[in-house]
């Protein structure tokens, strides 16, 4: 099936990254590159620590950091995905961009403010039409916000 192919080729990107980092040391283009494809062979907790320290590393890089607004939102952690959404939406040029609005939304919904955050995965939606995670996001809020009324 297409999915166990798609493990398994992040699961080989994943040992050319750690291969990449022996030989030249931590590089924010390869800890975000490894962050990612480990979020998507479904190791969660890797994944975490490699956004972790993409931010140590460097602070204002933003790429992949929509998936680790995932893994905050999963986990609760008000916390550090308030402190992504404040950053996120101060750096210049940045506050409607699709990896924000995400962010944004994420944080909203772990409010439980589903009004915001549709609002936001709908901007979110505009940038980026083809994000599935975006949708899923949004019909999540969509349900959440159904569950509040009843």
């Amino acid at each position: 099936p297409f999915w166990f192919i798609a493990v398994r080729r992040y699961l080989e990107a994943i040992v050319m990254y750690d291969s990449a980092e022996k030989r030249f040391g931590p590089i924010v283009n390869i800890v975000v590159k490894k962050a990612i494809a480990l979020y998507e062979s479904g190791q969660v907790e890797e994944a975490a620590l490699a956004f972790q320290e993409v931010r140590r590393l460097d602070p204002q890089c933003m790429e992949g950091m929509v998936y680790y607004s995932h893994i905050l939102y999963v986990r609760g952690e008000r916390a550090k995905l308030s402190d992504l959404a404040h950053y996120a939406m101060g750096m210049d040029g940045n506050k409607f961009s699709f990896t924000t609005c995400c962010i944004v939304g994420n944080y909203y919904e772990l409010q439980d403010d589903h009004r915001n955050a549709i609002l936001y995965f709908r901007r979110a939606l505009r940038l980026n039409r083809r994000y599935v995670g975006a949708w899923i996001l949004i019909g999540h809020a969509f349900l959440s916000m159904g569950k509040v009324r009843n």
